[in-house]
């Protein structure tokens, strides 16, 4: 009722959610059994200045550095590794 007399829309988190493009362009296989290979060996600091290169280098892998940064920050190695050997497989 709110909603309809303020003219307002809620918006709720899931919503940013389906904002982000569904697929992504990934890097070459190569690319991602280098940094498959930093994450088994936990080198962090240098998957994150891969990851930034990468970036930088290619715009078109923006978003598939984005959310591989998004895991690092929150030390999701295992997830990481997870991911990284899917999308070697694909």
């Amino acid at each position: 009722m709110l909603q309809h007399f303020l003219h307002i829309e809620w918006r709720y988190q899931d919503d940013e959610r389906e904002e982000e493009p569904a697929e992504f362009i990934l890097p070459p296989v190569e690319t991602l059994t280098a940094l498959h290979e930093l994450c088994l060996m936990g080198d962090l600091e240098e998957l994150q200045e891969q990851l930034a290169a990468l970036a930088q280098a290619e715009e078109r892998y923006r978003p598939f550095v984005t959310k591989i940064q998004g895991f690092v920050r929150q030390f999701k190695l295992t997830a990481i590794k997870k991911l990284l050997e899917e999308y070697v497989r694909t």
